[in-house]
């Protein structure tokens, strides 16, 4: 079996400590594998799981990671994780030989994508108890989320545009919305930059939805690519949105923790009376745009990532609620 994963796996999976159970581990580091076993092990009915992919945090995921790896659907929670992160995979026996026999490298994230696909309960994300969140991730992490601006490519080959809408489409086979499921599909595709493709997709549901979320990925989108006066259009069609408030929050702490002026000054614009202000990090976007290294574009980054992982949370909710 070759993987392109791991390349420094055994190649005997009998060496593994999992082989008499029903799940197999795949690792890069066997330490963390027998700690994240031992875990999965304790907290579930092993035997009853087919096929499990475990994301796991190296310890530098924030809050909000770790609660949208519990509350969204499998499919959208690795749409979400770049598995570049993980450490472990889980797969049944079964899967582990049907992989085998490929001649070509295999993608673990391709083969959870096609799993879910087809039975969007055959998969789920893990989090172990030892990961901690926090919100001072290394700057190379933050360099690696969705730019402010436009980008050439997918930053992510393993996001595919066919891959994320599989995932999309699973996750809201259920829909009472459809405007809003159409919203869970242009979201992921922003999240892996395909801008065009995400844009041609909220177009289609405009001045729809619950609480308008796919005009909110059409701000977005514009803002990225950027046109800041187009999405300051689509941000007073979507109007006041039900995430303001935690992305208020979250800005706040990013924000305060900073403690220069500059970060200071821009908190205020961001931030009035606890209301979050999207014309105000237009601007922020807009001034950033031409020094990505700066202090503030970094923040303006996470809080980006931040915004766009809450909308894609509500876009789901909304999608699949039933009053």
């Amino acid at each position: 079996m070759l993987l392109n994963q791991s390349p420094a796996l055994p190649c005997d999976f009998r060496q593994l400590p999992a082989a008499a159970l029903e799940p197999l581990v795949i690792g890069t580091s066997d330490a963390l594998a027998d700690r994240l076993l031992a875990d999965f092990c304790a907290s579930a009915n092993v035997n009853s799981v087919n096929k499990v992919a475990v994301s796991l945090a190296r310890g530098d995921d924030d809050a909000l990671q770790q609660q949208l790896d519990r509350e969204l659907p499998t499919s959208l929670a690795i749409g979400v994780r770049t598995w570049r992160d993980a450490d472990c995979v889980l797969l049944a026996p079964a899967e582990v030989e049907r992989l085998g026999a490929a001649t070509q490298p295999v993608d673990l994230w391709l083969a959870a994508v096609d799993v879910v696909a087809t039975d969007p309960t055959a998969l789920r994300v893990l989090m172990p108890d030892f990961a901690t969140p926090t919100d001072d991730l290394p700057r190379d992490r933050i360099e690696r989320l969705p730019a402010l601006g436009p980008t050439v490519a997918p930053r992510n080959a393993r996001g595919s545009q066919e891959a994320l809408q599989r995932l999309a489409r699973a996750a809201t086979r259920s829909a009472t919305s459809r405007p809003d499921a159409l919203a869970v599909e242009a979201g992921l595709l922003l999240m892996h930059d395909w801008l065009h493709e995400s844009h041609a997709t909220s177009q289609q549901v405009e001045h729809a939805g619950r609480h308008c979320s796919a005009d909110y990925w059409h701000a977005i989108m514009h803002r990225r690519e950027p046109d800041y006066s187009n999405a300051k259009y689509w941000f007073r069609n979507v109007g006041v949105h039900p995430i303001f408030p935690e992305l208020a929050r979250t800005a706040e702490r990013l924000f305060a923790a900073a403690s220069t002026p500059a970060a200071s000054d821009w908190l205020s614009r961001l931030v009035k009376n606890g209301d979050w202000q999207p014309f105000a990090f237009v601007d922020l976007c807009q001034a950033t745009a031409r020094d990505a290294g700066a202090l503030l574009a970094l923040l303006a980054r996470q809080v980006q990532w931040a915004e766009m992982r809450l909308l894609l949370r509500q876009s789901w909710q909304d999608a699949t609620a039933t009053t």
